[in-house]
């Protein structure tokens, strides 16, 4: 009896060990490969674009098949880690300028630096904007992310998408009635919404999010994080905010007017 509880004590053990090392192994192989795509973005006459989003979609470019992503920091540098190299699609977004993309060919192991140079969009009108951003709880350990998309030119492209900057992940989010199989063809106006994420949204952080769509003329509006605020409501919210700081000073104002002014001893004067 004992030998027996002795083997199925080992084989469980056994079993707990090469679990746990398969879940480290896929845990930490991407920082092990060290597969990274990074670079600068500047605009043509070399200044520094100081914010927005970059995704990648593994393969063909243009094929959505969006994997990873990140953010533009404010020196205008991004870097990316990759779970393979081979062939990976390039797509870097920031407001008012037209979106890069590029495909590519990563060398595995290596930081394969890409430069990045944006050029200004000419105009902004035809931008597609983004509302109505909400994220939705399926389970304790799922959400989804569901947004409204317009465009004024009604030539929305299949790129919708979510970023998630401290995964170093991004989703493709769908028309909420399907999918078209023509990826050419002018997307709907209206709600997307992503695949299922698995993640835990009770501990998520809106600011480590991105979200930005295109249309098909490459104009790719403003990148917003997390919940983004209608222009009113910000424009209320900044007012406020102002007044707020108004009222602080002339309440400090008036404090500092009427205090004494206290000795160094400590003591108040008579």
């Amino acid at each position: 009896m004992y030998s027996g509880s002795s083997s199925i004590t080992r084989n469980w053990l056994t079993s707990s060990l090469a679990g746990l090392m398969i879940s480290w192994t896929l845990f930490v192989s991407p920082s092990w490969a060290q597969t990274f795509v990074s670079g600068k973005v500047i605009t043509s006459d070399g200044m520094v674009v100081a914010s927005g989003a970059v995704a990648l979609e593994k393969g063909e470019l243009h094929n959505n098949a969006f994997l990873t992503g990140g953010a533009i920091g404010s020196d205008g540098t991004f870097k990316i880690p990759l779970p393979s190299g081979g062939a990976w699609g390039l797509h870097v977004y920031s407001e008012k300028y037209i979106y890069f993309p590029l495909q590519i060919q990563v060398i595995e192991s290596a930081d394969n630096d890409i430069p990045v140079i944006l050029p200004v969009d000419g105009t902004t009108k035809d931008d597609p904007k983004i509302s109505n951003i909400g994220l939705k709880k399926i389970s304790d350990q799922v959400f989804q992310v569901a947004m409204q998309v317009d465009d004024p030119d009604n030539n929305l492209g299949p790129q919708m998408l979510a970023i998630d900057t401290k995964r170093f992940r991004s989703y493709r989010l769908l028309p909420k009635d399907g999918d078209l199989k023509d990826v050419k063809a002018d997307f709907p106006i209206g709600e997307y919404v992503s695949p299922f994420i698995p993640l835990a949204l009770d501990g998520e952080d809106l600011n480590d999010w991105l979200f930005v769509v295109a249309d098909h003329q490459c104009s790719n509006g403003p990148v917003y994080i997390g919940y983004p605020l209608p222009s009113a409501l910000r424009a209320r919210r900044a007012t406020l905010n102002s007044n707020c700081i108004v009222r602080r000073m002339r309440f400090f104002s008036r404090v500092l007017s009427r205090a004494q002014i206290v000795p160094a001893t400590g003591f108040l004067p008579n």
